[in-house]
This record gives C-alpha cells, sequence and structure tokens, in this order.
C-alpha cells in the first residue's frame, strides 16, 4: 500500500506573501525559492499538494512560524469536483432550478439542492503563433453532495442562457451576467457564494479575477471542503 499523501490548506483564502514562502520552504527539500512565486499567486485555497507526511508536517509548522495557519489533510479526503455538464439553457420555477437538456426537455433541480455558485473572470492564454492573454467568465453550479456540477455557456454574442431573464435581459453581457447570479443566488438563500458571485453582489458590483481555471476550481474545493467541516 502505497503512503498517503498530504495537501495543506489554507485556513483563511488571504494569499500568504512570497518572502513568507521562501522562508518557510527552508523546512522541507521538496520547495525551493523559485516556486514561492507560483505558489502565492494560485493561492487560492490548496497551497500545497502530494507531501509526505513529514513534509507537510514540517512545512505546517514553519508556515505558522511565517504566520500562515494552515490545515493538514489527506489526499484522499479532499472533495471532488464532479464532472461538468454544459448547459446552454435554463429556466427559473418557483421550486426549481430548470435545466434544459440538449433535445430542450426541462429538467427540475430543486433549489435546495443547488449547493454552490460559482463565478468569476479567468484570465486565458492561448497561442496563435505568439501568446495572447484574453479573459473568459465563468458561471458553474455546484449540487449538494458533489452529485452534479453545470457549467453554464456564457459564449457568443447573445447567449441562450440570458433568455430566462425575459424583458430584463440587457444587450450588455456583464450586465446580464451579473442580474442571472443575483437571480439564482436569490432563489437559492442557502447555496453558498465563491468570491466572484459574491462580489457581483455588492454594491457597487465588480468582477473578480481568477488568474487559471485551476485557482477557480481550487476555491471550489476548498469551500466545499470548509462546508463539510462545518457540518460535521
Amino acid at each position: 500500500m502505497k503512503p498517503v499523501r498530504y495537501a495543506l490548506l489554507q485556513e483563511s483564502l488571504e494569499p500568504p506573501g512570497i518572502e513568507q514562502l521562501k522562508r518557510a520552504f527552508t523546512a522541507v527539500r521538496c520547495l525551493v525559492d523559485a516556486d514561492a512565486h507560483g505558489l502565492a499567486n494560485d493561492a487560492y485555497g490548496i497551497l500545497v499538494r502530494d507531501l509526505t507526511a513529514e513534509d507537510a508536517g514540517r512545512l505546517q509548522g514553519a508556515l505558522r512560524v511565517e504566520g500562515v495557519e494552515t490545515e493538514l489533510l489527506p489526499m484522499p479526503l479532499l472533495p471532488q469536483i464532479p464532472p461538468t455538464k454544459f448547459v446552454r439553457r435554463i429556466g427559473f420555477g418557483p421550486d426549481a432550478l430548470l435545466i434544459y437538456d440538449p433535445i430542450g426537455r426541462p429538467v427540475p433541480v430543486e433549489w435546495r439542492h443547488l449547493r454552490l455558485i460559482a463565478a468569476g473572470r479567468i484570465q486565458a492564454t492561448r497561442s496563435t503563433g505568439r501568446a495572447e492573454s484574453e479573459s473568459e467568465l465563468k458561471l458553474d453550479l455546484v449540487l449538494a453532495n458533489g452529485v452534479a456540477r453545470f457549467s453554464l455557456a456564457l459564449d457568443g454574442v447573445a447567449p441562450v442562457l440570458f433568455r430566462c431573464l425575459g424583458e430584463r435581459q440587457g444587450a450588455e453581457l456583464t450586465a446580464n451576467y451579473r442580474l442571472l447570479i443575483d437571480e439564482l443566488a436569490g432563489a437559492a438563500p442557502k447555496a453558498m457564494l465563491n468570491r466572484g458571485a459574491w462580489f457581483l453582489r455588492q454594491s457597487p458590483p465588480t468582477l473578480f479575477d481568477y488568474p487559471s481555471n485551476n485557482a477557480f476550481f481550487e476555491e471550489i474545493i476548498w469551500m466545499l471542503h470548509r462546508a463539510r467541516k462545518l457540518e460535521g
């Protein structure tokens, strides 16, 4: 049997400083100064993965000296994000979110089953002979117990997705995006909001940027784990 590997999870989503990480990394051989920049920029809940028990314990202690509190968790206990189901159309029922399948049939999902609304702007890089950066809006809905994850299609000039807004649908993508998140959160008040969704519901609303899809998903994993701990 292979020995269990560990992850170090942040106790808060406040990213640690690069110099704090560099000093802590001297406690282990598996991390060097060069790793600090990447880990600091990508600290969205899961600071480090796949450590031995010895390295995880040493690093946790060294980070604590630097004022960075972490949780040591066996890798098998990290929540798993379910495979995505891409959705182009939804509807709002009094008791359920309506998810339309590829042939247009509505499938009801009771609002109480909506666990997490995750939004945000992802800074993506594509290669077309040279590296070019572009942003992408994300909107994922995770159901309770990880039974499903729906990725809502926001592509196109006039996404079909926004038709559920009816007369409130406007011409501007970001405004429709914000309104849709607000409607979803209002219909499922017990659903958790990631930082991207939370900031869009503030006044004034702002877009929260994630440096990568990985950062977006790691925050989701972190939130699901924290929720599971609170529920006992």
